[in-house]
C-alpha cells in the first residue's frame, strides 16, 4: 500500500495507510517536569480538494493538526489506526460513503467524538441529530466553523440541538 505524506504543520494522506497520524512535542512545564503536548487533531473529510485544502491552511494557522482525506473510506481506516482524532468535519454529501454514513460508523467506534458536519445542502436536522453535533451550511464565514469546532472539542458533549442558519 502506497502512502503519500507531507508534514509541515499538516497531516495530509493521499490515501490510507497503517500510520498513526500524530505526533507529540516534549515540553517542560512550570516545574520544568517534562510534558507531552499535542496540538487538538482534526480529521477533514471532504471529496473537494480546494475544500480540503482551505480547511488545511485555517486549521493549521488556528493551532490545529489537520489530517485531511477524500473519501470516508480513508477517514474510517485513519480512525480504526489509532489517529488520536479530537473532532471530525465532514461533507455531506460525497461519492461512496456519504457523510451520513461516515457520521454513524464514527459514533459507533466513539460516541463522544464531536462531528461537525459542512454542507452545500441543508440537512435534515431529525436525520442529523443521533450522529452529528453540529452542522454548517458551506459559504458561512470560516470564523463560524473555527468557533464550532473549538467549542465542541472544549465540551466533548453528548449530541446537542442541530443549529442551521436561516
Amino acid at each position: 500500500m502506497k502512502c503519500s505524506l507531507a508534514r509541515v504543520a499538516v497531516w495530509h494522506f493521499e490515501c490510507s495507510c497503517n500510520r498513526e497520524a500524530r505526533d507529540f512535542l516534549s515540553c517542560t512545564n512550570a516545574k520544568g517536569q517534562s510534558v507531552l503536548m499535542k496540538d487538538p487533531l482534526v480529521l477533514c473529510v471532504d471529496d473537494d480538494p480546494g475544500i480540503r485544502g482551505l480547511y488545511e491552511a485555517i486549521l493549521s494557522r488556528n493551532g490545529y493538526e489537520v489530517i485531511a482525506v477524500s473519501n470516508g473510506s480513508h477517514a474510517l481506516t485513519i480512525y480504526e489506526f489509532g489517529a488520536k482524532v479530537d473532532a471530525v468535519v465532514l461533507d455531506l454529501e460525497m461519492p461512496g460513503m456519504n457523510g451520513f454514513e461516515l457520521a454513524e460508523r464514527l459514533k459507533a467506534l466513539n460516541p463522544l467524538l464531536p462531528i461537525l458536519m459542512v454542507s452545500g445542502s441543508n440537512p435534515d436536522p431529525g436525520k442529523v441529530s443521533p450522529f452529528v453535533d453540529a452542522a454548517i451550511m458551506k459559504g458561512v464565514p470560516i470564523r463560524n466553523i473555527l468557533d464550532r469546532i473549538e467549542t465542541l472539542i472544549a465540551g466533548r458533549r453528548e449530541p446537542s440541538q442541530i443549529q442551521l442558519p436561516s
